[in-house]
């Protein structure tokens, strides 16, 4: 079972990333938070496979400075924006994937089998 915390300032995107995620047998919703400061304490106190990290339309540097702090708290981390621009901030900070906004069940789902896939090799390595 992969452990999963999603945040997004968006309640709608929220609401509807939970709903796509109870879909998945495989992942388990563990929390959902509108602030993304709220991801630093629950990723120090137990250890969460996936972090959905929805990056506001006009995101703060803070915004992708705690990305690059959370790298170490989550073993992997999917970015979503509505903003293609965001890709290059995403993964200069070591995020694993990139999805657009709106959200497309499919390719949520291959990115989490792509995360999925990445930590298993990288525990049987």
């Amino acid at each position: 079972m992969i452990s999963c915390v999603v945040v997004d300032p968006d309640k709608e995107i929220l609401d509807q990333l939970a709903d796509m995620i109870d879909k998945l047998k495989k992942v388990e919703l563990l929390a959902r938070f509108k602030e993304p400061s709220e991801l630093v304490d629950i990723g120090l106190e137990r250890s969460i496979d996936l972090l959905i990290y929805g990056i506001a339309d006009d995101p703060s540097t803070d915004s992708f400075r705690l990305l690059g702090q959370l790298r170490g708290m989550y073993k992997s981390i999917i970015i979503l924006s509505s903003s293609k621009a965001h890709a290059y901030e995403a993964f200069a900070h070591k995020a694993d994937d990139f999805l657009l906004k709106p959200l497309n069940q499919q390719k949520l789902i291959s990115s989490i089998r792509r995360m999925e896939n990445k930590n298993r090799h990288t525990i049987h390595t």
